[in-house]
């Protein structure tokens, strides 16, 4: 009986097949681990969430935090991942040449409408392995905030969970408090 093969995938792969017209730039593929996956279009809810988030982040400097959202960033040369939203730190040069990597990465936000399983056992393992400092899964069903911060290779050393009732700060910004309630009520 013959082996099923399957094939792994780098960022330089991924490129070459966007740019040879296999993918095109609004296809919603993310490369995972060297797995090119596709992901579902989001839904309204998600996409509400997203909006809400980038108000929150939006009195942010653009020299203390660049705000981007579902743009992809560069976790490893096997991983580029398309977080709903991120804050990088701003470049002199901007990120013309390059993906955003883990030590640009200030905060990374999964926002987890229908795809929570996914999110939560693919991708934040991803983001400790990768050294990303903190990562934020909002969880929409369940209308919390799930904050990983102190990653390690086998995942996150704190996980604390943020209900309706609370107020989160991102470990880079202390002093910008966001709702739980205001983000997914």
């Amino acid at each position: 009986m013959s082996r099923a093969l399957s094939h792994r995938f780098t960022v330089s792969d991924l490129q070459r097949m966007t740019a040879s017209g296999l993918f095109h730039e609004d296809d919603r593929v993310e490369l995972l681990n060297g797995e090119v996956v596709d992901m579902p279009p989001p839904g309204p809810m998600h996409s509400e969430v997203v909006s809400r988030l980038i108000d929150a982040f939006r009195k942010l400097s653009r020299k203390d935090a660049v705000l981007r959202a579902q743009d992809p960033v560069e976790i490893s040369d096997i991983s580029q991942p398309q977080p709903d939203v991120v804050l990088i730190r701003p470049r002199k040069e901007g990120y013309a040449d390059r993906h955003p990597r883990p030590k640009d990465i200030l905060l990374l936000i999964e926002v987890s409408d229908t795809s929570i399983i996914f999110d939560r056992e693919a991708k934040v393992p991803l983001y400790a392995l990768a050294g990303v400092n903190e990562v934020w899964l909002v969880d929409v069903q369940r209308q919390r905030i799930v904050v990983h911060r102190k990653p390690q290779k086998d995942g996150y050393q704190q996980v604390t969970e943020f209900t309706v009732k609370e107020k989160v700060s991102p470990l880079a910004f202390p002093k910008v408090k966001v709702s739980v309630a205001a983000i997914v009520t």
